[in-house]
């Protein structure tokens, strides 16, 4: 929260209420109290930003993760896609020979419309499902009430998980040329908390790895938290925890050779793997048995959220991080400052 908002709501609380103090509580902490652990990696998903912070023993280690993949970005991704079937669905019905509409602001689907058929339909494919060929053909039928003219658009259900697939789980969510480099705050879910893991301290991450906490109005998308967590079983299976790529030298050669098209070929960061097959199926034998005994296994857990977190902290009287007195606060606020120290 911005320093000048809670400013404000502290005023409020010490001038209307006549509150004696006022207690700051660290978001990530209580949505870990809130699961009844002490550690964890809790993935926010707001209405703006996706926010990742790693939890050991009760404190926050680092600086945390931010991606722009919010509850924002998937309405705005189902307005477009609503927009798109509602055009499509009206020049069919005009056989081809409608107007384009696009400038129209009759035509335009309001935002409590979307935001009501996305809490309605919108769900997650599981991670089995968005790699296989499988489609679930089942009509739905979504009426509209908010366009000049009113329509019903008929959908297969499968294609209703299309928002999400393109909101948290795409390369990246922007138009460009290099998809597979997207912008360091426009990561997608898994590959978020993939980072957060794999730059933790090795201690910390055998504490948190088997308590990912996913929270925040975005979590409660049908299927999300299960895909999640699964495609960061794949990452971790794939990459590991090394920072950085491994070079791929061909065999019998002394040096980086050129690419036939004679330009430059350099280190191969994501080259093929030049294990043999057996020494691929001992890899995975290792780690199937590294999951199966509960070491290196990645794992979700649930919470009741930071609200009931920070309930359960108040209820016992426990001390947070940050006390604000009344007196202090009023008289700091009235010379001119936040009232805050500066750690907020």
């Amino acid at each position: 929260m911005d320093v000048g908002v809670l400013s404000k709501v502290v005023k409020s609380l010490f001038v209307h209420f006549q509150m004696p103090a006022v207690m700051l509580l660290q978001e990530p902490v209580m949505a870990v109290v809130g699961a009844g652990v002490r550690s964890g990696v809790v993935l926010d998903v707001g209405w703006n930003e996706a926010v990742i912070n790693v939890v050991y023993e009760m404190r926050v280690v680092g600086t945390g993760r931010r991606s722009r993949r919010g509850v924002r970005t998937y309405r705005d991704i189902w307005r477009k896609f609503l927009q798109e079937e509602y055009s499509s669905s009206s020049s069919s019905a005009d056989g081809g020979n409608g107007s384009d509409d696009d400038g129209n602001e009759d035509n335009e689907i309001e935002d409590w419309e979307i935001e009501e058929i996305l809490t309605r339909t919108g769900w997650c494919q599981s991670f089995s499902r968005s790699t296989s060929h499988h489609k679930d053909e089942t009509a739905i039928t979504i009426p509209l009430t908010t366009p000049t003219p009113p329509s019903t658009l008929t959908l297969p259900f499968n294609k209703l998980a299309t928002p999400a697939e393109k909101t948290f789980f795409a390369t990246t969510t922007t138009d460009s040329s290099t998809p597979e480099y997207p912008d360091d705050d426009d990561y997608a879910l898994p590959e978020l908390v993939y980072r957060a893991l794999r730059d933790c301290p090795i201690d910390v991450r055998a504490a948190v790895m088997q308590r990912i906490i996913i929270t925040g109005g975005g979590s409660y998308v049908p299927g999300l938290k299960k895909r999640v967590i699964d495609e960061v079983r794949v990452l971790v299976k794939c990459r590991g925890w090394e920072r950085v790529g491994k070079r791929v030298v061909k065999k019998g050669q002394g040096k980086m050779l050129a690419q036939e098209v004679g330009e430059e070929g350099g280190y191969q960061w994501h080259g093929e793997d030049t294990a043999s097959l057996e020494e691929q199926k001992d890899k995975s034998n290792k780690q199937e048995a590294e999951d199966t005994s509960g070491r290196g296994r990645i794992a979700g857990v649930e919470s009741f959220g930071s609200w009931v977190g920070a309930s359960l902290v108040a209820g016992m009287k426990v001390r947070g991080t940050i006390e604000v007195e009344r007196e202090k606060f009023l008289a700091a606020v009235a010379a001119g400052g936040t009232g805050f120290p500066l750690d907020v």
